[in-house]
């Protein structure tokens, strides 16, 4: 049953782990008690001691993971529930964090939103950047002229490049890179959209640890954006 746990730890997380790792240690001392009483007819009281030792040493790690996961979502203010933000003049909307705060941010004909948390840092932060455009220009030549100007060293990795369908059945664009070498290593995970005759850039920006842990958050965010007419 130890085994059993620390393999759960891997395939399904630390919350199934704890759940076996507890019924193996309470196994394992139900063997080792009965190998005391009939020692003929239970020889296995070394491998019961063996795994409770492994269950008890699972559970001590699970624990930790479970805990250190509720610490960090608390700190940076992520509790699985979302906001609305909805644009005053314009009328489009995108999802964030309920808790964090909203930056609006205006430079060379575009408007941009960051969504991060209230406390001071610049390791998470969501955004979305509205350009005017044409109506005409493809989402992916959109991508190729933001990464032609990106600001990019020779170690700075483009991790994916991909067209796919938005959940209303626009076509987007999707690009995610980091650069190594920045003070504070962030990846980008950024959407872009048309919308009307306006572009729209989605962007998830944190180090890569953290948008790791931001997975589910990040998804709901970058595929929230909806236009007036969609919105009921």
């Amino acid at each position: 049953m130890g085994g059993g746990a620390i393999l759960a730890r891997v395939a399904f997380g630390p919350r199934a782990a704890i759940l076996l790792g507890a019924v193996g240690a309470l196994a394992a001392l139900w063997v080792a008690q009965r190998a005391t009483l009939y020692p003929r007819v239970y020889l296995g009281r070394p491998m019961a001691f063996l795994g409770l030792l492994l269950s008890l040493v699972s559970v001590n790690e699970s624990l930790g993971a479970v805990g250190y996961n509720v610490l960090w979502r608390r700190s940076f203010q992520v509790n699985g529930v979302f906001a609305v933000y909805t644009d005053p003049t314009a009328g489009w909307r995108v999802e964030h964090p309920t808790r964090w705060v909203t930056v609006n941010e205006l430079a060379d004909q575009s408007i941009t939103l960051s969504f991060k948390p209230s406390m001071l840092s610049q390791s998470m932060i969501f955004s979305v950047t509205r350009k005017p455009g044409d109506g005409k220009t493809d989402v992916r030549d959109w991508a190729d002229r933001f990464l032609f100007r990106l600001p990019k060293s020779d170690r700075t990795l483009i991790l994916e490049r991909r067209p796919f369908r938005y959940p209303d059945g626009r076509d987007a664009f999707e690009l995610i890179y980091e650069d190594p070498i920045q003070t504070l290593p962030l990846r980008h995970r950024i959407v872009f959209v048309n919308q009307g005759n306006d572009l729209f850039m989605l962007s998830v920006a944190a180090t890569p640890g953290h948008l790791d842990r931001l997975g589910e958050e990040a998804e709901r965010f970058l595929l929230s954006l909806r236009a007036p007419s969609a919105i009921s």
